[in-house]
């Protein structure tokens, strides 16, 4: 199936189907950053394809045990596991390039004998077959950005949808307050904590697991101890991790592109994987991605298994090609409406890093 998508009027031209042709040929050699591409899979990210740019997801609880069968052997119904509900509202990102008028009327009037191109259409065509691969290594970085977002900006609500909502509890994503459950007479039966303040040290990362290894479900039941948790960080903090890690050893920061240089470790009673994020603390269009000093603790397992992150969106990847008649050129763009979020916060920690912890003082 063909990357590059021509209008009815284009697609006529034999000129455009042999652009087609190269666009397509060259982005199917296209490899991405590498620290870009692994970001959804390895925050257990669920990409799911919806159907309308707003609407609501119902959130399914944790697995509750089985309630016991009446003498007359009927069955109980589950409604108890739907504990809530969050919308989403996707955003259209996008981004164009244009071909200029000269090799557009060349390339509207050629046909299949046209073997030999003319210098600036060999010019134009070169540069916008290079551009197309951009389109889709922009695309790529902005998905990764906005998943990044679902948690650097959870430490507040200031918007309805996307990284910067509440959580189903109607708190924000990290707090230390989240209710869970219900005593029958309207009352939680307690509160959830998955914030920290705390900057990143042995006894802050400790304290973290321990908040995500005590989240309770709706009906006050400790969750599943996590086998392993990652520990998610920018590369700033990356020889503070390590060091923390290796329990004092000195490690310089840069370390991680030593393949000697472990990123999973058996630290006090824990297994414990090491995650720099590259696109933590980075400059966007769309403004700066987190700082320098939030970290996060996640449970991905359990994330994957209870499909707590979402990365939604209405349609794939589009690159398409069309003629402007206002102008007399032609352009190719790509676009893509999409949203990210968490569902269920009980999977991850967030610290913000702002203080030292009180046993570190």
């Amino acid at each position: 199936m063909s990357r590059i998508k021509l209008n009815g009027e284009l697609a006529s031209y034999d000129g455009f189907a042999l652009l087609q042709k190269s666009i397509d040929e060259r982005l199917d050699q296209v490899e991405f950053d590498p620290t870009l591409s692994p970001i959804m899979a390895s925050l257990g990210f669920e990409p799911k394809k919806v159907f309308d740019p707003k609407w609501v997801i119902d959130i399914l609880g944790w697995v509750m045990d089985l309630e016991d069968v009446d003498e007359f052997g009927e069955l109980p119904f589950v409604e108890d596991e739907i504990i809530g509900e969050k919308g989403y509202n996707t955003s259209r990102k996008g981004w164009k390039i244009g071909l200029s008028k000269r090799t557009t009327e060349w390339l509207k009037n050629a046909t299949a004998m046209d073997t030999t191109l003319p210098d600036f259409v060999v010019r134009d065509i070169n540069r916008l077959t290079t551009s197309a691969e951009r389109l889709l290594q922009r695309s790529d970085k902005s998905k990764n950005f906005l998943i990044t977002r679902v948690l650097t900006e959870g430490f507040a609500i200031s918007s309805s949808f996307w990284p910067w909502s509440k959580a189903y509890t109607g708190k924000s994503l990290f707090a230390n307050d989240h209710p869970y459950g219900d005593d029958g007479t309207g009352t939680a039966l307690g509160t959830n904590d998955n914030l920290s303040t705390y900057t990143l040290s042995k006894p802050t990362l400790i304290e973290m697991i321990e908040q995500l290894r005590n989240q309770k479900d709706e009906n006050g039941t400790r969750m599943n101890t996590a086998d392993k948790v990652t520990l998610v960080i920018p590369r700033t903090l990356e020889k503070t991790a390590r060091e923390v890690l290796a329990d004092g050893m000195s490690f310089v920061t840069g370390e991680a592109s030593n393949t000697n240089v472990p990123n999973t470790f058996a630290w006090n009673g824990y297994n414990v994987e090491l995650l720099i994020l590259d696109t933590l603390d980075q400059p966007s269009i769309t403004g700066q991605v987190g700082n320098a000093t939030q970290f996060f603790v996640i449970d991905t397992a359990m994330a994957r298994d209870t499909r707590a992150f979402k990365f939604l969106y209405l349609y794939d990847n589009v690159i398409e090609m069309y003629k402007d008649d206002n102008s007399k050129s032609s352009y190719i763009d790509i676009d893509i409406e999409m949203s990210a979020d968490i569902f269920n916060y009980q999977v991850v920690i967030g610290s913000t890093g702002a203080g030292a912890h009180p046993l570190d003082v």
